[in-house]
């Protein structure tokens, strides 16, 4: 524990000889600045609590001399009839007055309406001012012209997944693509400059309702807003991947996610469809000269979750990069367009390992970040013999890799 009186002079001054040798060593060693700040914050707490103590017997003595039915009780011999009177009085009192600090804050919402979070959310929003330095230096790094690695955000959520399965396809992805999983929820409560610090966005998120502007939760963030702020950076692309091609159809009057994506509505998007798992199915590669399927050959196999029965009117801006013909899945698989000033890659493919073991899907979605990070000349002339992957033994073992027929 810190020593928290002086150390007396008597021991500081004892021993024998001159100079400080004289003196002998310090009773106590200066304390460090760490230290200096553990007893500064202790010093505080203890502060506050006298504080609140005194308040407290201020609000007894001041409410003992607004009840004269308290002395009355105690002079009659009933002193606990009294004690109790006393505590329901102060008990409602800090009811009224919101926990005893006041008037409860409110702050109003982005849509004029108050929002009634309590201090505890007031206070964490505003620790949010403070950026982190490692995301100030890959934005300095960026616009220096020194970013040799690629920073990547994975948005989950809504959907169960191989949780170690899926972050080590990220990390066997390649050296220059750093990737963060986090929660959806993670991501939109962080500060816009943290979010603007990504070079891509990738979204294996499943959230179907149309989002809500700042939810009453502080620690959800403000899904709208981050929605309605993509596509703003030239630098930073958008991977859209699987399943979160659903999100936000729920809902005729938040259309971003469409303007996203490059479909016309979310009529198409609401349809009951039917999802089919552990499919085997060809895939065709539409475009191969382009960047990202440029090494995958004419064609290859895929075992893989299809969404059947989902009809599909892509904008025509839209370009289609792969596409099926199997009777279980929709006719155009992958494609890219532009959105405001950002790249976009849509991928349907990727429920499971059966889809992250594949070489051509794991060099896709390798070739669809750096593609969507303007990073071409990084992107491969031809396709790796078998998975990194699965080289690199992070995968499960569910079969080797299905080879182009």
């Amino acid at each position: 524990m810190l020593p928290l009186t002086k150390p007396s002079p008597a021991l500081s001054a004892s021993g024998s000889g001159s100079g400080s040798e004289a003196n002998g060593p310090p009773a106590h060693p200066p304390v460090a600045t760490s230290s200096s700040a553990a007893l500064e914050s202790y010093q505080k707490r203890t502060r506050n609590q006298s504080q609140a103590q005194q308040t407290f017997r201020e609000r007894i003595s001041s409410q003992i001399q607004q009840a004269p039915w308290f002395e009355k009780f105690m002079l009659s011999g009933k002193p606990l009839v009294a004690s109790f009177g006393l505590l329901v009085v102060l008990a409602l009192n800090l009811k009224r007055r919101g926990g005893g600090g006041g008037e409860k804050r409110q702050r109003p919402a982005e849509n004029g309406h108050v929002n009634g979070n309590d201090d505890v959310a007031s206070e964490h929003e505003h620790e949010q001012v403070t950026i982190p330095e490692v995301y100030q230096k890959w934005t300095e790094q960026r616009e220096n012209g020194d970013a040799n690695v690629t920073h990547v955000a994975v948005v989950t959520g809504g959907h169960p997944f191989d949780v170690v399965g899926f972050a080590n396809l990220w990390r066997g992805l390649m050296p220059s693509v750093d990737a963060y999983v986090q929660h959806m929820d993670d991501f939109c409560s962080a500060p816009q400059e943290v979010r603007d610090a990504y070079d891509v966005i990738v979204f294996y998120n499943f959230n179907l309702d149309a989002p809500k502007g700042r939810h009453s939760a502080w620690w959800r963030g403000d899904q709208a807003q981050m929605v309605e702020n993509l596509g703003l950076k030239p630098y930073q692309g958008i991977f859209v991947m699987h399943h979160a091609y659903h999100n936000h159809h729920r809902g005729d009057d938040f259309t971003a996610w469409n303007e996203v994506l490059g479909v016309k509505s979310n009529d198409e998007r609401k349809t009951d469809y039917k999802p089919r798992f552990d499919q085997k199915y060809k895939l065709a590669v539409a475009d191969p000269m382009h960047p990202i399927t440029r090494s995958a050959g004419d064609s290859f196999w895929l075992v893989d979750e299809t969404y059947n029965g989902m009809p599909q009117t892509l904008d025509r801006k839209c370009h289609v990069i792969l596409k099926s013909d199997y009777e279980h899945q929709v006719p155009v698989v992958a494609w890219t367009h532009s959105y405001r000033q950002s790249r976009v890659f849509v991928l349907l493919c990727g429920h499971n390992n059966s889809a992250w073991s594949n070489r051509h899907i794991v060099n896709i979605i390798k070739n669809g970040v750096l593609w969507c990070a303007r990073k071409e000349a990084d992107i491969a002339q031809k396709s790796p013999k078998s998975s990194p992957y699965k080289a690199n033994g992070l995968a499960p073992s569910y079969g080797s890799p299905l080879r182009v027929k």
